[in-house]
């Protein structure tokens, strides 16, 4: 478990907030959103209707400029990937495009098929998110529709902290998920290529089983690498730090702070990406905590994430993490709930 990965965590999190508080936020046109998208967001859906693995995923820049890719890693033909960069009328109530740029394709000479498909999902999920209140989304909220793209009658999920369409999944009459948000993240400068990087997730691991564990001996085994930070061999870190976060700029807000950093904390370091469905997030005494799967893909390996934010007095917040190679966390999960519930008494 590498110092540095902590670091790099730490100043994207200081440019995704700096961005936020400064009025970097956007919402879809004619849309009311209940927490803003802020520049640089993005969601990646895994499309169930296609016979072959594909994602769909959707950036925002800012209240005119968008981008989306359609990724499918092996076809028959090999891999498909498109990525489009868009522009709207922000003036509208309602999606307009006026203009576009194909910035990459692959797989097939006539992309045709996978820009509509992708402009299709644009203007009805835009259509439908509409149709939705804000407030609404304080809580995940279900409509039903007849939506022909995916076979008739379905069940949209919305959720707040997902960005742009705040849409987390599509499932039919049945049940079976036809379209879910598998991650979300942010791209921090014109450099990080995290959106267009984007390549799934392997296999997903199993959840741990709780087994026995020796409290004392793994306590003991922990090593400080600075004033706030510990490292256990180098299968996990935990490092916390306090700050003053001041609640006035939350105070003509719809949302709350906790509601802000339940999104946030989703959210991974460059070159890793959240497996969104294996997230949870729950409210332990008067702390958050945000518990996320990480799949990186240099080394190819998973990590269990946890952020804890913990309110204490006079706007004073103790910021915690804990990250733990997930083959480790899998075996020890139970001392890992201790350490939390430590941070959290």
């Amino acid at each position: 478990m590498k110092i540095k990965s902590f670091n790099k965590y730490l100043f994207r999190f200081l440019i995704i907030f700096n961005l936020f508080i400064s009025g970097f936020v956007f919402a879809l046109p004619g849309v009311s959103d209940y927490l803003p998208t802020e520049a640089g967001q993005y969601v990646y859906y895994k499309d169930f209707s296609f016979k072959d693995e594909t994602y769909i995923g959707f950036l925002q820049y800012d209240d005119a400029t968008f981008s989306a890719r359609f990724f499918s890693p092996k076809t028959s033909s090999g891999s498909i990937n498109v990525l489009i960069v868009f522009t709207v009328d922000s003036t509208k109530d309602k999606l307009e495009l006026t203009g576009e740029n194909i910035i990459q394709s692959s797989g097939s000479a006539d992309v045709s098929t996978e820009v509509n498909y992708l402009h299709d999902l644009l203007y009805e999920l835009t259509a439908r998110r509409k149709k939705i209140p804000s407030e609404c989304l304080k809580q995940n909220y279900r409509t039903s529709d007849i939506y022909a793209q995916f076979g008739g009658e379905v069940t949209l999920i919305w959720d707040y902290k997902i960005p742009v369409f705040n849409l987390s999944k599509i499932q039919n009459t049945a049940g079976n998920i036809l379209l879910q948000a598998v991650c979300l993240n942010a791209i921090t400068n014109s450099d990080d290529k995290g959106f267009e990087n984007f390549s799934g997730f392997p296999s997903v691991p199993e959840l741990p089983e709780k087994t026995k564990f020796n409290q004392k001996k793994l306590d003991k085994q922990w090593k400080a690498a600075s004033d706030n930070m510990w490292l256990l061999n180098s299968d996990a870190l935990v490092f916390t730090s306090e700050t003053s976060l001041s609640l006035d700029f939350f105070a003509d807000k719809s949302f709350s702070l906790d509601d802000y950093f339940s999104r946030i904390y989703l959210f991974s370091s460059e070159g890793n990406y959240g497996f969104l469905p294996l997230s949870e997030i729950k409210h332990i005494n008067n702390s958050l905590v945000v518990s996320t799967m990480q799949y990186s893909i240099q080394n190819q390996k998973w990590t269990k994430d946890i952020k804890i934010i913990k309110s204490k007095e006079n706007s004073k917040y103790q910021i915690s993490g804990i990250t733990v190679f997930y083959d480790y966390y899998k075996k020890y999960s139970g001392y890992f709930d201790t350490i939390i519930k430590r941070i959290t008494e």
